[in-house]
């Protein structure tokens, strides 16, 4: 298989933040309706919300080697798949019969940060939360040494079979 270029893929950050954003974002739905919630997601759920996101976003368009089919599916899933794991291995995500919750760890990496998304311009990193809201548009990244580890990861056998 030949290589492939680093720059067609989405960046790690847009499959382990969107996952660990998926619990905020179902809590506050939950919060705003007035109902209690379990707190779990499934693996459904989640690649679901990945799914909704990155077609909203038109993501695919600009990170074709991600809608390349792999084993009969996306690379995306199985990206998505790997980006759940490793979100389990660190600790972020704790695991069960009926799926997954987010733990303190998770929760936390999120703080003050924010992933920016225009694929019109061709932008996809992490942010400041309020640089994010003062300049939504065209936000300045944050700098790498501030964007969590956890969210960077790239799982060793997508870098071995993939890049």
């Amino acid at each position: 298989m030949a290589k492939l270029s680093r720059s067609n893929l989405m960046p790690n950050e847009v499959y382990t933040y969107t996952i660990l954003d998926s619990f905020s974002r179902m809590e506050q739905c939950f919060n705003d309706t007035g109902y209690v919630w379990d707190g779990k997601l499934t693996t459904s759920n989640l690649q679901n919300k990945i799914e909704r996101f990155i077609t909203e976003q038109g993501l695919l368009d600009w990170f074709t080697t991600d809608r390349a089919v792999i084993s009969k599916r996306p690379r995306w899933k199985a990206r998505f798949t790997n980006a759940l794991i490793q979100l389990v291995i660190l600790g972020c995500l704790e695991a069960n019969e009926d799926g997954y919750t987010r733990t303190e760890k998770g929760e936390s990496s999120l703080t003050g940060i924010s992933l920016h998304v225009n694929a019109t311009a061709k932008q996809c990193y992490i942010v400041g939360f309020g640089e994010h809201i003062e300049n939504p548009y065209d936000p300045q990244r944050l700098d790498d040494t501030l964007v969590p580890d956890i969210l960077k990861v790239i799982p060793l056998d997508i870098q071995e079979t993939y890049l």
